[in-house]
């Protein structure tokens, strides 16, 4: 087996093989760039190694090579999945919040959701059914990681469910309260929505403006809109709020957003999900997922050694808030008494 070649992989008992590209192996695991009709790129297969029987090269692999990388296909980044070992991939999948296509032995059957938990040896998840609607019944679904062949990852399938899903149910400049694990709920107009992230608006005292907020969809417990939300609505919306501006900030990954925010040396508050008070300063660096961050105290006042965290413990992000920008008003206005 070779990284970058064309090969079909036979599993045991499946009359079906697959067709991928091989990007990496381990004792566990073949990551592959999964091939259909002869030249599509259909997402990222994580297969189980225990489970294949062979894979091997076939006449025309060398041609069906040049035509994928005429196509750009070769080339293509791919995720960076940890696959050393069996349990890594399965937290990687949880902890990015990726709606995978659940293949299992039985070749009649998958399942396609969210990782939540992994215990010991059982892979608990949500499922989302072939009409895009999550499953909502209380407690979670549960598979022996033994007994799953692979997952696919970003599959036209399961993308187009999660369009489907999105378009059916856009929330986009509504007003949502949403619930969020460890911290106050936040009220808000939705401006953009990815798996990984909710932009919002943020509204205080019911009908104020105050910024934005970059909210992590895996620590999201619910958003809805119950009580007297939609008259708030109808009363931002004479406001002119809705016509606020809106950052065209890429939400694809965990890591453009901070990458974005970077880039233009926004000032932030930064809530971690082990923390009981936001820090406040300004991204200075990202490097294999983490942020190295610049602190100011609560008195305007910046601090002298950087802070360090991994960008997946960050529940959410606020900037040009009233807080904000009062404080930075205070930091201005001390350093010019000072010059």
């Amino acid at each position: 087996m070779e990284n970058k070649k064309l090969y079909t992989i036979s599993i045991k008992g499946w009359e079906e093989s697959i067709l991928g590209v091989i990007e990496s192996f381990s004792k566990k695991w073949v990551l592959i760039k999964r091939i259909s009709n002869m030249y599509t790129f259909d997402g990222f297969t994580l297969i189980q190694r225990r489970h294949i029987k062979f894979c091997r090269r076939e006449e025309g692999n060398k041609f069906k090579e040049k035509v994928l990388a005429a196509n750009g296909i070769m080339n293509m980044p791919i995720p960076e999945i940890p696959i050393d070992d069996r349990f890594s991939p399965i937290q990687w999948l949880c902890d990015h919040g990726k709606v995978v296509e659940f293949h299992i032995e039985d070749e009649s059957k998958f399942y396609v959701g969210r990782i939540e938990k992994v215990q010991m040896n059982v892979v608990r998840w949500i499922s989302i059914d072939n009409r895009g609607i999550w499953d909502t019944t209380p407690g979670l679904c549960t598979l022996y990681l033994k007994t799953i062949v692979y997952f696919d990852i970003n599959s036209n399938y399961v993308d187009s469910l999660i369009a489907y899903n999105q378009a059916e149910r856009s929330p986009k400049d509504r007003l949502y309260l949403f619930e969020i694990k460890g911290w106050e709920d936040i009220l808000g107009v939705v401006c953009a929505v990815s798996a990984e992230w909710v932009l919002v608006k943020q509204i205080i005292n019911d009908f104020r403006y105050n910024g934005f907020v970059l909210i992590r969809s895996k620590y999201i417990i619910q958003w809805g809109r119950d009580g007297n939300i939609p008259f708030r609505e109808e009363v931002i919306k004479k406001l002119g709020i809705m016509d606020i501006s809106v950052p065209d900030i890429p939400l694809n990954d965990l890591t453009s957003p901070f990458l974005w925010l970077a880039q233009q040396k926004e000032f932030l508050s930064l809530f971690h999900k082990k923390e009981l008070d936001p820090y406040l300063g300004e991204i200075m660096k990202i490097k294999k997922h983490k942020i190295e961050y610049h602190t100011m105290t609560p008195k305007g006042v910046w601090k002298s050694a950087y802070w360090t965290c991994p960008m997946n413990d960050v529940c959410f992000v606020e900037w040009k808030t009233d807080y904000i920008n009062s404080l930075l008003a205070y930091n201005k206005f001390c350093s010019l008494n000072n010059s």
